[in-house]
């Protein structure tokens, strides 16, 4: 294999989209971030143990700047409560002005995710709660019985879940009946019924004369989706909620705020969406069940909900855990390493040594980068190496300029509002 070609197919992307933290990545990186990654799996372990909490366990915050790996580490996070049986919601706030829609959607996409072994996180959810139920036996003889009729299959499937859910939980099944039906009806083949329980499940009111036959009492919220939801999730295991889109909403505010020149009614409104936003995470610690949320942010956000919102909502979260850049050179060994692999790997390429073209002398000059500085000044090395037709060892990352510290723009350009 030509060495040239070899190096040419390595990707140094560092970009990861939100969506893909629902998928294990083709390398894995224990050096990156380990010892927070392994505290807040311990917290979550031990703090949604009791099925039936007293109260629910604080927050969990996640900060440092743009470029460090935090959905990466979310990602790491999915995965290892994955294999500890729980269930793993993620949030993604595209805006502030219905926070519980956006809460009751995050929860609906994230049970219709597939897990690795095919199901969804919503089969495993009807499945569990039949088991413990001990109903699969009446489920197969409502199935035989109904075969070719799905509406009376539905029916008598609604009327199976919430009698066998009230003998054991009286009073949260009659909170909740309205989610349970609608969770049911979710696996009907029937494309309006299963219509239906999908936008019931999103929060949304429907016309009573559509919904009354198929088993819905009362009107909806999508405040009283989450917490029916969280409830019947606790019965089957942990839930941990992951919310990292909250720099854009933030952001948001400080746009509104600057382009009108600081006007009072525009500062004010921008206030406003830091409080809804604030104001909507206190709130979804009272109402989640066995769960620990887990916020994933920019230090200059967490500073703004921290200082300037007049609700207490780091009161519900401990003090954030805060990544840093690479300690060391093993550590960005080991991340520019794992890309090399998985290329050289694939073309069938025996590399001089497993870093190739990156001397040691390199990964010491990588110390104090972030993840995303590193793989871009991996990938300036790869492009310049492709223009010159040849492949020539790279035993430095220095940059002549002295990189400003992490976060401090960021924290200035937030600050400017809220000081007035």
């Amino acid at each position: 294999m030509n060495k040239l070609k070899a190096f040419r197919s390595v990707d140094f992307d560092w970009t990861r989209q939100l969506k893909s933290v629902w998928r294990d990545p083709p390398y894995h990186l224990p050096s990156l971030h380990q010892a927070q990654l392994d505290d807040l799996v311990d917290y979550f372990e031990n703090k949604t143990r009791d099925p039936d909490p007293d109260n629910e366990p604080l927050g969990r915050a996640i900060v440092a700047p743009a470029g460090y790996g935090k959905t990466h580490l979310i990602g790491e996070l999915r995965r290892r409560v994955w294999e500890m049986n729980g269930w793993f919601i993620l949030l993604d706030f595209i805006g502030i002005k219905d926070f519980w829609s956006s809460v009751a959607l995050g929860f609906l996409n994230s049970l219709q995710v597939r897990m690795g072994n095919g199901d969804t996180q919503y089969d495993r959810l009807i499945r569990e709660i039949g088991s413990q139920l001990g109903v699969h036996r009446e489920m197969m003889a409502i199935a035989e019985r109904c075969r070719g009729q799905p509406n009376a299959l539905m029916k008598e499937l609604v009327g199976l879940f919430t009698r066998s859910l009230a003998r054991k939980y009286p009073n949260e099944t009659i909170q909740h009946r309205d989610v349970v039906t609608a969770l049911v009806l979710l696996i009907s083949e029937d494309l309006d019924c299963h219509s239906i329980a999908h936008a019931w499940l999103q929060g949304m009111n429907l016309d009573p004369e559509l919904v009354r036959p198929l088993g819905f009492l009362r009107e909806n919220s999508p405040v009283e989706v989450v917490q029916g939801l969280s409830w019947i999730m606790s019965l089957v295991g942990p839930s941990l909620i992951a919310v990292d889109q909250i720099d854009a909403i933030v952001s948001a505010s400080n746009s509104l705020a600057r382009a009108t020149s600081g006007a009072k009614h525009e500062q004010d409104q921008a206030r406003s969406i830091v409080e809804a936003l604030a104001q909507g995470l206190m709130d979804l610690h009272e109402k989640k069940r066995r769960a620990v949320t887990v916020v994933s942010c920019l230090e200059a956000t967490w500073k703004v909900l921290q200082e300037t919102a007049t609700v207490a909502v780091t009161h519900r979260f401990l003090a954030p855990a805060n990544l840093r850049a690479l300690p060391e050179r093993e550590a960005a060994r080991d991340l520019v390493a794992a890309r090399l692999h998985q290329a050289y790997t694939a073309c069938g390429f025996e590399p001089p040594y497993p870093t190739w073209p990156f001397t040691g002398a390199a990964f010491e000059s990588a110390v104090g980068f972030s993840p995303r500085e590193l793989l871009i000044a991996c990938e300036a090395h790869r492009q310049r190496c492709v223009a010159e037709g040849h492949v020539t060892e790279c035993n430095s990352f220095a940059v002549a300029e002295q990189k400003p510290e992490p976060g401090k723009s960021e924290i200035r350009g937030l600050d400017q509002i809220y000081d007035a």
